[in-house]
Order: C-alpha cells, then structure tokens, then sequence
C-alpha cells in the first residue's frame, strides 16, 4: 500500500436530487400579477385571481359548467336533441339538391 495514493485528475460531484418535480396540473401562474395559484382555490374563485382579480381564459365545457347546474344540462340536451336530428337530417336533404 502506497504512502501517498494516486488522487484523480478530476472528481466526480454528485448532484442532489430535487424534492420532486411539482405537476403542471396542481398550480397555475397568473398571466397578470405573476403569482402561483393552487388550481382548486382558482376553480372555486371561478377561474379569477384572488390577489389581482385578473379574469383567464375558459373552455366551453368549463363556462357551461359554471353557469348551468348539475343535472340540468341532460334535461336540455333531452330536449333538443329531436330538433337538432330534424335539422341535420333537413340540412342533409338541402345538401343532396
């Protein structure tokens, strides 16, 4: 055994490994103030930031489903849904001529 052992040119470092990664679907960065907001706070704020009050884009299901109330909407598509069949099967006829 050697009075003085070889040392590398070079060490190796080892990099802690991060907590963990957060998931893109748990927080939401406001467009306006820059500040992370938890996705169920937002969504019982009605898609608005509680600091700046700063309104985000809704899709179509999401606006249905803050204006209409639970249950309602399949009574509706109940109804309508004969005159939507009568009207695409009326445009159908208007497309053949």
């Amino acid at each position: 055994m050697p009075l003085f052992p070889k040392r590398p040119k070079y060490t190796i470092v080892k990099v802690a490994k991060r907590r963990g990664d957060i998931p893109n679907d748990l927080w939401t960065k406001c467009e306006d103030c820059k500040e992370l907001i938890y996705n169920k706070k937002l969504e019982e704020n009605m898609h608005v930031c509680p600091k700046c009050n700063f309104h985000f884009n809704l899709s179509a299901l999401d606006r249905i489903k803050i204006t209409v109330d639970e249950g309602t909407l399949k009574r509706w598509i109940l109804i309508w849904s004969p005159w939507i069949l009568y009207r695409s099967k009326a445009l159908r006829r208007i497309r053949k001529r």
